[in-house]
């Protein structure tokens, strides 16, 4: 029998903003006894990949890890891995934010460990071939993608097993890919089976180079692996399997892989990611589609053959499958495009930071559902802003933007005071679609929407509860813990937004508004809305109208909506002025309620709550009420200090209902709480040919 290279390459990573104790618990249940276990098989070669955010909390929390880490760098057997220092997709990020990203990585990788790291680990392996010169430019040798990305390129079984160089304009890189079923069966086989495994390859192709490169939670903090990898001594069984076959098992560095063995070739690859993720990033119906496609041709038998020709979609639309997604990513490039010349390193920092992948995109993963990752995300674009306005010098004064600000084709409103800063489309509904507190530095609106996941399926067809804690990849099914989830399944016709115009005929509630029930002919929230802006010395006036047709039964109801938003440069009171005119031939009778989505992060904590006229408490901002003839009301966070305050002209009928959506997580599905909304309603009867006007103010107030 021949023998086989083997390369481990280990990647962990905890997002900017996850909370505190999920950073400990991976820490004793992963990080610590890996390396616990590894310091009595530090002759072994690893290489080690953390990412900025958590090399951070180790650091602080954890010093004594880093200098158990250096001890065992300073032995020669582990190579540190560079990336981008928080963890951003490069293909998401301007160039001067990737080289300055990386610089960042290696200049703490030199500082603390005393390496000059030239691996970079591809934030979730996505890749487009013009990373080539970045990474090349960056100082960087090799990195490491799936072995789907070969399969595109064409490769076929043993291509997959050397590695190879690319380039890009001239310039290049070296080029490993880490194997799909090691990744399967690492950490989830037994030893014996993984050595027998490598025996195969050895035997058919004497000196092939497998690459293991995979997520460090895997060893402990995936469901149901520490007991599997360190009480039941998985790990300690592995390594004393590799160290007992040394003599045909050649464990290397990924970089001394460069000296010892030569490329197979140059390569150029098309743009990818892993399978996985790019089934991820397809649309519902087309991911649908494919499961249904790819269920047949495993049942005809001709998988194995056919796999590799099998693709889902392409990453970047990830902002095309979420909105909120690309709304985030159109803010960090507007923050970046700010920053470029700054010479603040803490805004560049902050910057950064807001850039870490996690909650731009999701998968199996909470990712984008999970709202304290975006809320972190905002907070850092919106420090970064607040900074880099102050290195400008810019006075309080009002500033209006009409930019094309998401990237949508069509022109949106941006407008600030020293206060927040509004954005507003005019063409989805005259919508606010972000409203940044500057001195609460959070997005008031950093809200999302319900929407069908295909993953939803499998939640539609459970019919009891599953509760297993065996060892298993992340990639199979998620658990259902509640049967009543199904029933929870709703989804949203428009994004959940603020300052949204709504048009109910007949009976509307609580529950009927939380479940999209209501009668809604004219869906004023998809209208596109007319705009005018006119400024005095101290305000400024943003004017909005739509016209809205309703044929009943060949009587048609014809309705002029204005509306009127006014931002004063003292004052931190926003304005809203509404008239309605009725243009048909009909007197028309009917509820108008104008919509408010904010994202207080917590629906069910008992200092974030509603508030009515007399500013009593009205319950948890999960809860749903129906209050009449009320004219004051809002809510109240005390962790942020915040209160949101309404005062209307007249009494209106309050509705507020929480919006959660059912998401898949590592572990389970999961309700998650995204928003709390505002829907006060007033019932007009306007005859024909006559308008009807009322008027309201909103303030966000951080002084509690």
């Amino acid at each position: 029998m021949g023998h086989v290279n083997l390369t481990l390459c280990l990647h962990s990573h905890q997002p900017v903003g996850n909370f505190d104790h999920v950073f400990e618990e991976n820490y004793r249940k992963c990080y610590l006894p890996f390396i616990e276990v590894y310091e009595d098989f530090s002759d072994l070669p690893l290489a080690l990949h953390y990412s900025g955010p958590l090399f951070d909390w180790l650091m602080i929390k954890h010093p004594e890890f880093i200098e158990r880490l250096q001890k065992l760098v300073e032995k020669g057997n582990i190579e540190m891995v560079a990336g981008t220092y928080y963890e951003a997709i490069l293909a998401m990020i301007p160039e001067s934010d990737r080289q300055g990203q990386i610089k960042k990585m290696k200049k703490f990788l030199i500082e603390t460990f005393g390496q000059d790291a030239h691996g970079f680990w591809l934030t979730e392996r996505v890749w487009e071939q013009e990373m080539t010169s970045s990474l090349s430019k960056a100082g960087i040798k090799y990195t490491i993608v799936d072995d789907t990305h070969l399969i595109n390129a064409g490769l076929s079984d043993r291509d997959l097993l050397r590695y190879y160089i690319t380039e890009d304009h001239g310039k290049k890189v070296n080029i490993f890919a880490t194997h799909e079923k090691l990744r399967y069966i690492i950490p989830f086989n037994e030893p014996d089976s993984i050595r027998e495994y490598l025996g195969e390859i050895a035997g058919r192709d004497p000196g092939a180079l497998l690459v293991y490169g995979d997520d460090g939670e895997k060893f402990g903090g995936w469901p149901g692996t520490y007991k599997w990898v360190y009480t039941e001594k998985w790990l300690e069984r592995f390594f004393t399997m590799l160290r007992e076959n040394r003599n045909w098992i050649y464990l290397h560095k990924p970089g001394d892989v460069l000296e010892y063995l030569k490329p197979a070739g140059k390569i150029y690859i098309p743009d990818s990611s892993y399978r996985e993720m790019t089934e991820w990033a397809l649309p519902v119906s087309s991911a649908l589609r494919c499961e249904d496609v790819v269920e047949k041709i495993k049942n005809s038998g001709l998988w194995e053959e056919s796999s590799v020709f099998l693709r889902g979609g392409f990453w970047r639309n990830f902002k095309y499958k979420y909105p909120e997604a690309n709304q985030m990513y159109a803010r960090m490039l507007e923050v970046s495009m700010k920053a470029e010349d700054s010479k603040s390193e803490t805004a560049i920092d902050h910057l950064y930071q807001s850039q870490c992948n996690c909650p731009y995109w999701h998968g199996v993963f909470g990712g984008l559902y999970l709202n304290h990752l975006r809320y972190e995300t905002y907070k850092n674009m919106i420090k970064s802003e607040k900074l880099l306005f102050n290195e400008k010098s810019v006075k309080d004064n009002i500033v209006i933007e009409e930019l094309d600000h998401d990237l949508d084709g069509r022109d949106e409103i941006s407008i600030r005071n020293k206060w927040y800063k509004l954005y507003i489309q005019p063409h989805s509904g005259g919508r606010i679609y972000e409203w940044d507190h500057y001195r609460a530095e959070t997005n008031l609106l950093d809200t999302l929407s319900r929407k069908e996941e295909a993953y939803h399926k499998e939640i539609r067809e459970t019919s009891e509860l599953q509760a297993d804690e065996n060892v298993r990849t992340i990639h199979g099914s998620g658990k259902l813990k509640d049967l009543s989830m199904k029933d929870d399944l709703v989804y949203d016709d428009y994004e959940r937004k603020s300052f949204l115009d709504h048009i109910v005929i007949g009976e509307i509630s609580p529950d009927k508004l939380q479940r999209n029930e209501c009668y809604e002919p004219f869906m004023l929230p998809l209208n596109e809305y007319t705009h005018s802006i006119s400024e005095s010395e101290d305000t400024v006036k943003i004017e909005q109208y739509t016209k809205a047709e309703y044929d009943n039964e060949g009587i048609v109801f014809d309705l002029l909506i204005t509306k009127i938003l006014k931002i004063s440069r003292n004052s931190d009171e926003i304005e809203i002025e509404y008239r309605i005119k009725n243009q048909g031939r009909q007197s028309f009778s009917f509820n108008f309620g104008t919509e408010w989505n904010f994202a207080m992060l917590a629906g069910d904590a008992p200092d974030r709550y509603y508030f009515l006229d007399d500013g009593e408490r009205s319950g948890k901002l999960i809860k749903k009420l129906n209050k009449k003839d009320t004219k004051k009301f809002g809510l109240v966070d005390e962790w942020q200090k915040l209160k949101i305050g309404f005062d209307f002209s007249e009494p209106v009928t309050l509705f507020t209902f929480p919006v959660q959506t059912i998401s898949q997580s590592e572990s389970a599905f999961e309700k998650v709480y995204q928003s709390s909304v505002f829907y006060p309603v007033l019932h007009l009867d306007i005859e024909a040919g006559k308008e009807r006007g009322f008027s309201y103010r909103i303030k966000a107030d951080d002084s509690i």
